[in-house]
């Protein structure tokens, strides 16, 4: 009969030190967070994301306590929502409502801090959330037999957490609830939580539906590594804490999914959204997206000038790993007292440095190239994937001597592998900084790698019972493992140098995107734009005034139309082509300003319409249409013209 595995000891790392030490990093945590809020301009998000919550989060506070209904000041003019600013699928068009895609649960939860604390107060729940993931890091590590203090090191100061943890975004609450969720089924069988661990992991999936993705990983890596009966007890769990929101989803919706996961689905299958789903343009659909996925999501866009940079820290990191798991191997002095995985060699220890040193220098190219004040931060070509957005990702694939070390880590890959299948090519566009869908995952991936420092520190300085002379005459035999150590110190050296570099670029994009709302506020409403994210990312500007959103010449001379019979006489156009739109139409466009703004470069023109009258403008669009026929017929009859 095969006996258990055996349960983690106690460590120097799960002692009062240890305890010392994670305060104190978590401190470092808040004290950094903190500096960035405090910096935070005013009326500023990172992202159409962050817009798109806090409309709906004003929107609570009006009243819209569970329909995720966005405000829209146009609809006097546009009952039919046809010009509005928030397009599919941040809003959809609905029964006359302009509603959200997606569910108001953290819009729910920030609404009273809102309404207490002002802009301010918005920042608290992805703070708390956090701070909530560091401790679950830390408590998880201590169950696994890992370094509590590293693991909230590299989750913390070290990882892109921090850079959400300062986001009005709930990623950091979904990271908070995944982890605890999972803490609770690591470490001694008597003391795990399944139950308790379904109605974390239902927070998270509430929180961040593609979480919903990984309960069959769970579920089935529980059923491999525990008893039967605690699948059971985690689904239990799990239904408790998701089916209420989920019946509300299925009124709200007709999906219990909700708009979001139903349209990200579609995504992923490369499905827009009047267009059928049939599992074959699904499957090809999905095929065609998955090569740059998993390259933008776990190294870098294959369309990113840093690509080679991640090439090279990822052959890095596979150079560490070789070396790491040859030198793990059992010494031949392990007979004789010995350790057991003590490196063979100076060339191992070689290996190891010299890997972590090349991770290093390429941390500190890529933070050149995003600290360039040119540098537009809008998607993962330069934000980059798990290998540059986490320097000490290989330390996760480091041998692990612990049963619960090998289960983590079997978990993770599971995990991850899921998520980078199934993640929409669109959903890894965007303001991202590191892959933000891989963000929940990242305390525990801290964990994991964690437990490499309990094995690279001489056993004398972990047992905090062990004698002065027995400690002694250990570290005689053993001796300490500094490389690995060493290299554990560059690699979460370069992991902080590289957050530290992420609050800057946040702060700076916040900036730039004040300095554009300071622009727009001087201007005259309405304001008529072709731009799909400018309400969302102004809240300083909308609802509090009118912005429509024209998608081209036919759609602005019907806006026009309707906007001159309402007795409508000025406007304000906002594009990146300046007036092309406007030209032969019956308007004034006064000068034009130029938003000199990096990534958000644009031009504001003050726009006079000069014959307010339905049949002036009716006859002007007879005009157009005629033009435009007659050019038509001229490339019809040119050669090779009706092949075209």
């Amino acid at each position: 009969m095969s006996s258990a595995p055996a349960e983690p000891t106690p460590s120097w790392s799960s002692g009062r030190s240890s305890t010392r030490t994670v305060s104190a990093l978590i401190l470092l945590f808040l004290s950094l967070a903190g500096i960035s809020v405090a910096l935070h301009p005013p009326g500023c998000l990172w992202t159409v994301d962050g817009g798109n919550k806090l409309l709906l989060t004003r929107s609570v506070l009006a009243g819209h306590r569970w329909s995720p209904e966005l405000p829209y000041p146009g609809r006097a003019l546009d009952a039919d929502l046809r010009w509005s600013p928030i397009a599919p699928p941040f809003g959809i068009a609905e029964d006359g409502a302009l509603r959200s895609q997606y569910p108001p649960a953290f819009a729910l939860l920030s609404a009273p801090f809102l309404g207490t604390l002002g802009e301010r107060g918005l920042f608290l729940l992805p703070l708390a959330g956090g701070v909530l993931a560091l401790l679950g890091a830390a408590w998880a590590a201590r169950r696994c037999g890992g370094s509590p203090g590293l693991a909230v090191l590299l989750a913390g100061p070290g990882s892109a957490l921090i850079f959400y943890s300062v986001s009005f975004w709930e990623h950091s609450l979904a990271a908070a609830s995944l982890t605890w969720a999972i803490g609770w089924l690591l470490g001694p069988a008597r003391d795990r939580r399944p139950i308790v661990a379904g109605l974390l992991f239902a927070a998270a999936a509430i929180f961040r539906d593609e979480l919903l993705l990984l309960l069959p990983v769970v579920l089935i890596w529980v059923w491999l590594g525990s008893r039967k009966t605690s699948v059971v007890r985690i689904a239990i769990g799990f239904a408790i804490g998701w089916t209420p929101f989920a019946l509300w989803q299925l009124l709200e919706t007709g999906s219990i999914f909700g708009r979001h996961a139903w349209l990200n689905l579609r995504a992923s299958a490369g499905l827009h959204a009047g267009a059928t789903m049939h599992l074959w343009p699904m499957l090809r659909g999905w095929l065609e997206d998955r090569g740059q996925v998993i390259a933008s999501l776990l190294v870098a866009s294959p369309h990113s000038p840093n690509l080679v940079i991640a090439l090279v820290a990822l052959a890095a990191g596979c150079l560490i790993v070789l070396a790491e798991r040859m030198g793990g191997r059992p010494s031949a002095g392990h007979a004789e007292g010995g350790t057991p995985g003590a490196p063979r060699g100076r060339g191992l220890s070689v290996m190891i440095g010299a890997g972590a040193g090349i991770i290093a220098l390429a941390t500190l190219a890529w933070i050149a190239v995003l600290v360039d004040p040119r540098t537009p931060i809008h998607g993962p070509e330069v934000s980059g994937g798990l290998v540059m957005a986490v320097p000490w990702l290989v330390l996760v694939f480091s041998r692990s001597d612990s049963h619960e070390g090998r289960r983590l880590g079997g978990l993770l890959l599971g995990c991850v592998g899921l998520l980078v299948l199934a993640t929409p090519i669109v959903t890894t566009a965007g303001a991202h900084w590191g892959p933000r869908i891989l963000v929940s995952l990242l305390p525990l991936l801290a964990v994991r790698a964690s437990l490499v420092f309990e094995r690279t520190v001489d056993p004398a300085d972990r047992d905090p019972f062990r004698s002065e002379a027995a400690a002694s005459a250990s570290a005689s035999t053993t001796g300490p493992r500094r490389p690995s150590r060493t290299a554990v110190g560059v690699l979460a050296g370069a992991a902080v140098l590289l957050q530290l570099s992420g609050l800057y670029i946040h702060h700076r994009e916040l900036d730039r995107i004040a300095r554009m709302q300071d622009e727009v506020a001087t201007m005259e409403e309405p304001i008529v734009t072709t731009m799909w994210w400018y309400a969302q990312l102004m809240p300083r500007i909308y609802p509090a005034r009118s912005i429509f959103l024209v998608r081209s010449r036919s759609d602005l001379e019907d806006w026009l139309l309707r906007y001159a019979d309402s007795g409508g006489t000025s406007f304000t156009f906002a594009s990146t082509t300046g007036d092309a739109l406007l030209a032969s139409l019956p308007l004034r466009a006064g000068s034009a300003i130029a938003v000199d703004v990096p990534g958000y470069a644009h031009f504001l023109l003050p726009v006079e319409v000069l014959r307010p009258r339905r049949g002036a403008l009716a006859i002007d669009r007879i005009w157009l249409r005629m033009r435009r026929d007659s050019a038509l017929r001229s490339r019809s009859d040119a050669p090779g013209g009706s092949d075209r």
